[in-house]
């Protein structure tokens, strides 16, 4: 096959079965669907084999989170490309073609990955991402939510791309590295990419690709948890990533842990106060294998610190104005 399509799920039978069924009317079809299944409790593997036996389907024995099964189903595969694709989405006819094109014509591999145009499912007027950008402290946010599904129209290169809705080379996984499995849930797709760009690897976004997502149907669920994670790996972001120069531009060595204690404080009044603090605990007590990868990944750096900070978004810091 050329294509893989790599579908972590757990506990959504009923958005998985409309997600498979929107890739059966694809026009591509050489491609083959991997559902790596979190020890879902909605024995939503054995609806796959039942209903879906062409689909192959990885079991695993506890809910790993979406790092460590994602990295499963990319292993087990052996096309050109990977499309990483969310369970609680709907793809249109069009999704996977447009998505190959965009690498296929790309012979000189300057892109290693392109991201769809991805639209609320329930608000089908509405933008939920067009790409992924990144501030000044590390926060990455969609381009363009909630704006008018009439924009962003144009083909062109962003800095991030979602791990829901994108295809990748294969090869650069194998050059860089997998998705990193502490990161559980949140924030490993942008880690990732920003991985990547250090590296020299490049996005796209193409609008002609078009995918339907139910918004944060498959997190609702984790409740305090969600909070606990995105601080956690923001800062993992930061401390593996940002080459020591770029804390110098534009007043990050400053910014960066004053939004942290502003997030900490932001916490404090939404009643997670306990979930910030052990955010930062897990970072204390992994310093030393975060300092590890960091040189690791610093290491392998070949872009410059100017390309870098141009992709950054500078970002003001006003009081509990930046978490979300």
């Amino acid at each position: 096959m050329k294509i893989s399509i790599i579908i972590v799920t757990w506990n959504k039978k009923d958005l998985l079965k409309d997600c498979l069924n929107s890739l059966k009317k694809q026009i591509y079809k050489n491609f083959q669907i991997i559902i790596v299944d979190n020890c879902s409790k909605d024995k939503t593997v054995e609806f796959i084999r039942k209903y879906y036996p062409k689909v192959k389907t990885i079991s695993l024995k506890r809910n790993f989170g979406f790092s460590v099964a994602v990295n499963k189903g990319i292993r087990a595969c052996n096309s050109d490309y990977i499309i990483l694709l969310n369970n609680d989405t709907f793809a249109d006819k069009n999704f996977v073609k447009y998505l190959f094109e965009s690498l296929e014509k790309d012979k000189k591999n300057k892109y290693c990955g392109c991201t769809a145009k991805i639209v609320d499912y329930s608000n089908r007027n509405i933008l939920a991402s067009a790409g992924d950008f990144m501030n000044d402290v590390g926060q990455s946010f969609p381009r363009g939510l909630d704006e008018s599904v009439d924009k962003f129209n144009k083909t062109e290169e962003v800095f991030l791309v979602t791990g829901g809705a994108s295809i990748f080379r294969k090869s650069v996984f194998e050059k860089i590295g997998y998705f990193d499995e502490d990161y559980f849930f949140s924030g490993e797709d942008s880690d990732w990419c920003f991985r990547a760009q250090l590296t020299g690897n490049k996005f796209l976004y193409e609008p002609k690709a078009i995918i339907f997502h139910h918004q944060k149907a498959s997190s609702k669920i984790m409740s305090k948890k969600i909070n606990y994670f995105h601080l956690r790996n923001m800062t993992l972001t930061i401390l593996k990533n940002f080459p020591l120069t770029l804390f110098f531009k534009r007043w990050r060595f400053l910014t960066i842990p004053l939004v942290h204690l502003n997030t900490i404080a932001f916490l404090f009044f939404k009643g997670c106060l306990k979930e910030a603090l052990l955010a930062d605990f897990w970072i204390i007590k992994n310093l030393r294998q975060i300092q590890k990868k960091r040189g690791l990944i610093q290491l392998s750096r070949s872009v410059s610190i100017g390309y870098l900070n141009n992709w950054l978004r500078p970002k003001k810091v006003r009081l509990y104005g930046l978490y979300k």
